[in-house]
């Protein structure tokens, strides 16, 4: 079971069984109850201080929910910030422990979870015509040295004879 505190955003990036898959949200502010999912699926706004996210399948032998086997996996996205991946292998204990049966990608809606580079940039397009690009590779160079005359070098040497 994962804990998050936060907002985030639910989505199912991966499905593989042939049961029925969902998460199971505890401690939400208004999400908490089993949330069937396949691939594609977002539950967006998921908000709580102390949420427990725990993937569960429908086994039909049963007729009920039951926990899933599971793996966590925290990282940071450049694109997105800290992300948190719960992947599941269902009919525990007996699953055949892939842990693709289904995989939910949480993503961070708080501002101090997120990357920089989700916020809206700054244009730094160069508006036309305020740099030029000279061709002439040799005319452009002589430009920028400084030009000596040759009687205006002086050489330290040591004097002849």
């Amino acid at each position: 079971m994962a804990r998050l505190s936060g907002t985030w955003t639910l989505r199912c990036t991966e499905k593989e069984s042939g049961w029925r898959q969902g998460i199971l949200i505890a401690g939400s502010n208004a999400h908490d109850g089993i949330h069937e999912m396949t691939i594609g699926d977002e539950i967006n706004g998921v908000q709580g201080e102390e949420m427990v996210l725990t993937p569960q399948a429908f086994n039909p032998d049963v007729g009920d929910w039951v926990d899933d086997l599971q793996e966590e996996r925290a990282a940071w996205d450049d694109a997105v910030g800290m992300t948190v991946t719960i992947s599941a292998d269902d009919n525990p204990p007996f699953g055949d422990r892939d842990f693709n049966d289904l995989v939910v990608l949480c993503l961070p809606e708080d501002p101090d979870l997120q990357t920089p580079h989700t916020f809206p940039r700054p244009d730094l397009t160069i508006p036309e015509g305020m740099v030029s690009f000279n061709s002439d590779v040799d005319r452009r160079h002589r430009r920028h040295r400084p030009v000596r005359e040759p009687d205006d070098v002086r050489w330290d040497r040591a004097p002849e004879g």
